[in-house]
């Protein structure tokens, strides 16, 4: 997949983000549909990965940390269920300094 998405949080943050695969999953096992087995996330230095999950299609991942002013590049690697094939899809998640009070 080359859709990607920008996203962004401030430094304090804990917060979720999501892929939905659906589309992608669609016609993935050589036209036929396919469900994911597995999911890992990659996160680039300095920016962390709290959890991660998967429910039906959508994937998701929640970070925290990160500087501000700094985007990260985080890569969801899925395998597909009947076909074995691996997919990959990246969000970019600008991190924002913290509002002043």
């Amino acid at each position: 997949m080359t859709n990607s998405r920008l996203f962004q949080k401030y430094v304090s943050e804990n917060r979720a983000f999501a892929i939905d695969w659906t589309n992608a999953l669609s016609n993935a096992n050589n036209g036929a549909a396919d469900t994911l087995a597995t999911s890992v996330w990659q996160e680039d230095t300095g920016i962390t990965v709290v959890t991660s999950s998967t429910s039906g299609n959508v994937t998701r991942v929640r970070l925290s940390g990160g500087t501000g002013g700094n985007t990260y590049r985080i890569e969801n690697t899925v395998t597909l269920t009947t076909s074995g094939y691996t997919r990959m899809e990246y969000i970019q998640v600008k991190v924002n300094f913290d509002p002043v009070p």
